[in-house]
């Protein structure tokens, strides 16, 4: 049975009002829901925050952590290098130790029946043990020492092994002939020797032998110094160095100077003199 179209119309048009209080029924709704986001929304920001400072903490104790593992590491790293450090400070002195026991035995074996001792060869330290042995006893009949060091031995390390030898020269009462040839000796060691000998008043040496070396016009002149007051040396060799007129003029007149002065040789061959003023004897 059909239905009436009046009645279709009313059916209609409620329909329509019912559809368009549902769109006005959603339209309210949607800024309370808008509001209730947002009221919702910081503790979730919040949530977020928290496991941000989480994180951040997490990698300052971390950091923290690294650091103190780091300062504990280098301080155990430093004391480690010192106990090294040490620990090879005191091999080294046993060794040098043991090398100068060897080396005070080799010295005193060497004496010959003259009481001379001839060495070669010399590096910086067995001269520097050899000048601590010339102030022992053991040394005490020597009256010859010949020496012949290696290149730089007595200049190097701040001319250590010059200064230990000039040392044993000022204070040694039984050597008469000094002999130290082709050992690069410049004028600074040349210094140390004659300050020595002059510094030494029971000084014994009569023949005094620095030939072929380097000294030249300053070694000279200390020389020189030392020879205005000496009354021991009767032999002084300074061939085959690099004496200008200069040293060759201070030696001179040093020698007349001297009123009681005993050189009756002075060899000054083969230098850089043009007119020398002493033959090789005086």
């Amino acid at each position: 049975m059909s239905t009436p179209i009046s009645r279709r119309i009313s059916e209609s048009d409620s329909f329509v009002s019912s559809s368009e209080s549902l769109v006005e029924s959603s339209s309210d709704e949607t800024p309370a829901l808008d509001e209730q986001s947002k009221s919702l929304s910081p503790p979730v920001m919040k949530t977020k925050t928290k496991k941000s400072d989480q994180r951040e903490a997490y990698k300052a104790n971390a950091s923290s952590s690294s650091n103190s593992n780091s300062s504990s590491s280098a301080t155990h790293t430093e004391k480690n290098n010192d106990i090294g450090k040490t620990f090879k400070k005191e091999i080294d002195t046993a060794r040098k130790l043991n090398a100068k026991k060897e080396h005070w035995a080799e010295f005193s074996k060497q004496i010959n029946p003259w009481d001379e001792l001839k060495l070669e060869g010399l590096k910086s330290e067995k001269i520097q043990d050899l000048a601590d042995w010339l102030a022992t006893s053991a040394s005490a009949k020597v009256t010859g020492l010949e020496l012949w060091c290696e290149h730089n031995a007595l200049s190097e390390m701040d001319y250590k092994a010059a200064k230990a030898l000039s040392s044993a020269i000022q204070t040694n009462t039984t050597i008469t002939n000094l002999v130290i040839t082709n050992s690069w000796i410049d004028d600074t060691t040349t210094k140390f020797f004659a300050e020595a000998i002059q510094a030494n008043p029971q000084t014994k040496i009569t023949t005094l032998d620095l030939g072929y070396n380097k000294i030249g016009d300053e070694g000279a002149n200390a020389l020189a110094e030392m020879l205005k007051t000496n009354t021991t040396i009767n032999t002084l060799c300074l061939s085959w160095n690099e004496i200008r007129n200069e040293g060759d003029k201070a030696i001179a007149q040093a020698i007349k100077a001297n009123p009681q002065t005993k050189i009756t040789t002075l060899d000054l061959k083969n230098n850089l003199i043009g007119n020398p003023l002493f033959n090789s004897e005086t």
